[in-house]
């Protein structure tokens, strides 16, 4: 009964490897880069290396450089903060002009524009491929990336019950025996190196996206208002458009007053990560602010505070659940964006073990169909 039972677990182990293995591996590699897509961008776009920016940034001394590149008026701003990793400040906008989304980026310090090289970089390319595999017609990447991951738990799960000897096969490496035997080696000691980051990866991976891959579930609880479940989780509630002209009050006098409400609360009292502001012009413009990826936390998404735009008067400071606290966690792992660098390079050094790991799988089973007469 235990030997059949094995027997198909590696018949699971096998397959669930051979079908995904290279995607993995792709998913895998990108990933790994991920870890320090920002440095890439760095790399990439040198006129972004700059000195390590100030703490507290003034978004009203950069709302009217944005406004004039939009050609004079705009129905949406976004402002991400600099930081040691990113320091240059980054502006979206919708470009009247064009009628398309544009981006512009600035000096923090002296306000000045930067006109950066042509390149997406590791933000544009690298992270985006190693999620959606740069496949958006009808979500078909997602679902590529949510197969793999699906199998990478199948394949971890199932590579644990296969082996009798665990912890002899990690510490085991004959590198004085045929190229099969070496293989194998190989293929259990980075299996077994990260194993507890593999499986996590995976999971996290699928949970982020599960409501992509488990659209009647969200439907169930949403209904047709699918939008309006999203903002009450996420805490990104807006103001109806009033279709009547309004100016934009000081988005500095909001930041602080988030921070306030942020230090009251408990939670984190740094300065917000990225400030947005949509129907710009309008009298209900909606103004969030929000600290997506809090420098010293692992969490995501933890403080976002909603304020009508014309007033200043706050129209909701979100306070996460006990549940979103734990799914912000998890995402959190997922993305890496804590600023640790000795366990991002744990990251790195456990996404290139994964990478190794898949590699050798396929060369080991290539090398057994060989061996048993199936490949010429």
């Amino acid at each position: 009964m235990r030997e059949t039972f094995r027997a198909s677990m590696g018949f699971l182990h096998t397959w669930s490897g051979i079908l995904a293995s290279a995607l993995l591996f792709a998913i895998f590699w990108m990933g790994t880069l991920s870890v320090f897509e920002k440095e890439i961008d760095q790399w990439k776009i040198p006129e972004t290396r700059l000195p390590a920016p100030p703490q507290n940034i003034s978004y009203d001394l950069f709302v009217p450089k944005v406004v004039d590149l939009a050609g004079g008026s705009t129905t949406y701003l976004y402002f991400r903060r600099p930081d040691a990793r990113n320091p240059s400040l980054k502006s979206y906008y919708f470009d009247t002009k064009t009628e398309e989304y544009e981006r512009a980026t600035f000096n923090p310090v002296t306000g000045e524009q930067i006109e950066t090289t042509d390149s997406l970089a590791g933000t544009g390319i690298i992270f985006p491929f190693h999620f959606s595999l740069h496949l958006r017609w009808n979500n078909v990447g997602y679902w590529l990336v949510g197969f793999a991951g699906m199998s990478m738990l199948v394949v971890i799960v199932s590579g644990i019950f296969i082996h009798r000897k665990i912890v002899q096969d990690f510490f085991t490496f004959r590198s004085t025996k045929k190229a099969r035997r070496l293989t194998l080696d190989l293929h259990n000691m980075t299996s077994l190196t990260a194993l507890p980051f593999h499986f996590l990866f995976a999971l996290t991976g699928l949970l982020i996206f599960a409501s992509i891959y488990l659209p009647l579930g969200v439907k169930s609880v949403a209904g047709d208002d699918e939008q309006g479940l999203y903002q009450e989780i996420y805490g990104s509630k807006q103001l109806t458009p009033a279709n009547e002209p309004g100016e934009l009050v000081s988005l500095d006098a909001m930041v602080a007053e988030a921070r306030r409400l942020w230090t009251e609360n408990g939670g984190y009292a740094g300065p917000p990560d990225n400030v947005r502001v949509s129907n710009v012009g309008d009298k209900n413009a909606t103004v969030f602010v929000r600290n997506s990826f809090p420098s010293g936390r692992v969490a995501m998404n933890q403080n976002v505070t909603s304020f009508n735009g014309s007033t200043g008067e706050v129209i909701h400071n979100h306070v996460p659940s006990g549940t979103m606290a734990t799914f912000s966690w998890l995402e959190g792992f997922h993305f890496v964006q804590f600023g640790h660098w000795p366990l991002r390079w744990r990251y790195f050094v456990a996404g290139l073990a994964g990478c190794a790991m898949m590699s050798t799988g396929l060369i080991f089973w290539v090398q057994a169909r060989i061996k048993k007469g199936a490949v010429d």
